[in-house]
C-alpha cells in the first residue's frame, strides 16, 4: 500500500455517455508509485504523510524511490527522487 497526503480533485468525470467517480492529482500518482514500490503486505508513506502521523506510527526510512515528475513524460530528465518511510507498527503497542 502507498499513502501520500495533499490536494486532489475528486468527483464525477467523463461524458454523458460514461461517467466515473474518481480521484486525480499528483498525490494520487505518488501514492500509486509508492504502492508499486512497496513489498507485499507493507505500507509506504510519503514524507508529508509521515510528518502527520510520526507520533502515532513507527516508521523506518527507505532508500529513495525514483518516480515520474508530475506533468511530464517518462524520460531521464523527468524523473525525481522521493523519500519514503515503511510503516513498522504503532507507537503505543
Amino acid at each position: 500500500m502507498g499513502i501520500s497526503t495533499g490536494f486532489c480533485t475528486v468527483g464525477n468525470f467523463g461524458s454523458q455517455d460514461r461517467m466515473d467517480y474518481t480521484i486525480i492529482g499528483n498525490e494520487v500518482n505518488l501514492a500509486s508509485r509508492l504502492e508499486s514500490a512497496a513489498e507485499p503486505g507493507s505500507i509506504l508513506l510519503a514524507n508529508e504523510t509521515n510528518a502527520l502521523v510520526q507520533e502515532i506510527v513507527l516508521t523506518e526510512e527507505q532508500p529513495p524511490i525514483t518516480v515520474k515528475a508530475p506533468g511530464t513524460r517518462w524520460a531521464e530528465s523527468s524523473r525525481r527522487r522521493v523519500q519514503a518511510r515503511q510503516v513498522r507498527g504503532d507507537c503505543n503497542p
